[in-house]
């Protein structure tokens, strides 16, 4: 038998999806999202033309419809469409009338040839029989021998009430192919939702519990490890300099167009691997010591990059307010190309102490996913370890080879302290890292002459096959004189 996708992509690539017949125990406190993951499951069928089947027994259709709505799926016009059969058995309240239910389900789904079923929930049908033995034969006889073998695939809601060790009488796991636990833990003040795969006969497991959130849209998303192996090689198509891009900013305009080496998917020549160069959907730590500021940096990246690669970038910055990162970029755009970059790049912002890694980490791939953009900054890491110790390096390890198989070219940019040795995290990024740019402070000086106020900067820029320092020198006034620095 195939495997039925369940419509949660990450789920699917772990899995590889839900095997046509088998019996899934999906139990969880109450809250945690249990509906939501099963209606998605159906509704994923439905969206393919497969006839789906929802049988609850504790919430009338009006008030799940409305829900579900919500977050992205109209049921309603799948029932239209006849795609989706709903059947409302609340008013069921003794076995005669339960078996009776059970018993036109299977009929329907033999006639219909239904291939996804969700009962909701199997706890208030077995409170119905009351009996440990007789609910076990119920299921062995319903389900077991009855939709597994019309190859329907069942999932089977079961509530799994605070501080319980077994779901129901326990029996329910035995006799299934699958468990799926949902759990909502209080983390520092924040709801942390954790998926727990707890018995899978098709697949094999390694990570077996995992976060995940319920989004509108996406509906459940869920946050699995990344995998070196699922990141493809380098794109070649376009090749950068990174010393371009900085002398771009020193002319106030753009390089030459010969400067960006379209290879149209031939291999880069072996010059283009100096360190200098990087590729798109480079991972690049920008780190700064102290006395330059990432709220200087940043946008002044951003503005000359878009400038000069045509890209669309974005910024997601965890400390600086997004008005002012804006406003700094829009006037030194306006500096460098002496126009406005419109809707070319994108600045958001989150306040790291509202969210745990795990969110930040959704809110990173949604805000990669919404705007599709070719370069993405990170501003303000450092203040992520402070607040998160070493659940920052797991964030930004997955995020690195999340972007990197997404093709995006990423910017960590790490302001130092003045702390004599490095931070854990930082050395992590430099491991990660396709490129180590070092930016130090120098003199800043007045030129009597003209007036010119200078500041100078130190570059070391690693590669895994070379290194290379240069200063540049860097005139401040065309941008204090629009006051794009404050």
């Amino acid at each position: 038998m195939g495997l039925l996708r369940t419509g949660i992509g990450e789920l699917d690539r772990l899995l590889g999806g839900i095997p046509e017949g088998a019996i899934i125990l999906l139990a969880g406190n109450p809250g945690t999202g249990k509906s939501s993951l099963a209606a998605r499951f159906l509704y994923e069928g439905a969206l393919n033309g497969e006839h789906v089947l929802y049988i609850n027994f504790v919430e009338p259709k009006e008030d799940f419809y409305s829900h579900m709505k919500s977050l992205g799926m109209d049921f309603a016009r799948l029932e239209e469409k006849g795609l989706l059969h709903y059947v409302e058995a609340l008013t069921i309240i003794d076995e005669e009338a339960l078996l009776a239910q059970l018993e036109e389900m299977a009929r329907y789904v033999l006639e219909e040839g239904v291939k996804r079923v969700v009962v909701d929930s199997i706890s208030v049908m077995l409170q119905i029989v009351g009996d440990k033995s007789r609910a076990r034969e119920i299921i062995q006889n319903f389900f077991v021998n009855g939709l597994k073998k019309l190859g329907a695939a069942t999932i089977l809601i079961a509530e799994h009430p605070y501080g319980a060790t077994m779901v129901g009488y326990g029996v329910e796991e035995f006799v299934v192919d699958g468990v799926i636990v949902l759990k909502m833990l209080t983390v520092k003040g924040k709801a942390s939702r954790i998926m727990e795969l707890r018995k899978a006969r098709w697949a094999s497991l390694i990570q077996v519990e995992l976060p995940f959130e319920i989004t509108p849209g996406k509906v459940i998303e869920v946050l699995v490890p990344e995998e070196p192996k699922t990141v493809p090689p380098p794109l070649t198509d376009r090749v950068y300099s990174f010393l371009d891009v900085a002398r771009a900013v020193e002319r106030k305009g753009r390089p030459p167009l010969s400067r960006v080496l379209t290879l149209k998917g031939e291999p880069a020549p072996l010059e283009l691997v100096a360190p200098v160069y990087f590729l798109r959907g480079s991972q690049i730590l920008i780190h700064l010591a102290e006395g330059v500021t990432s709220r200087f940096l940043t946008p002044l990246l951003a503005a000359t990059l878009q400038h000069y690669t045509g890209e669309k970038v974005a910024i997601l910055s965890f400390k600086t307010a997004p008005q002012i990162l804006e406003k700094m970029l829009h006037c030194m755009y306006s500096v460098i190309a002496g126009s406005s970059p419109s809707d070319s790049v994108i600045v958001e912002a989150a306040n790291p102490t509202a969210y745990l890694p795990s969110h930040m980490l959704s809110l990173i791939y949604s805000l990669v996913e919404e705007e599709r953009p070719g370069i993405f900054f990170l501003e303000g890491i450092e203040l992520i370890e402070e607040i998160h110790g070493e659940a920052t390096e797991h964030l930004l390890v997955n995020t690195s080879l999340r972007l990197r198989r997404e093709g995006v070219t990423t910017f960590y940019v790490y302001a130092a302290d003045s702390a004599p040795e490095e931070k854990r995290l930082l050395r992590v990024l430099r491991a990660m890292a396709d490129l180590k740019i070092d930016i130090e402070p120098l003199e800043l000086k007045i030129l009597e002459k003209d007036g010119r106020i200078v500041q100078r900067f130190k570059y070391n820029v690693k590669a895994p096959s070379a290194q290379i320092s240069t200063i540049k020198e860097f005139v401040l006034n065309p941008f204090l004189e629009r006051k794009c620095i404050y």
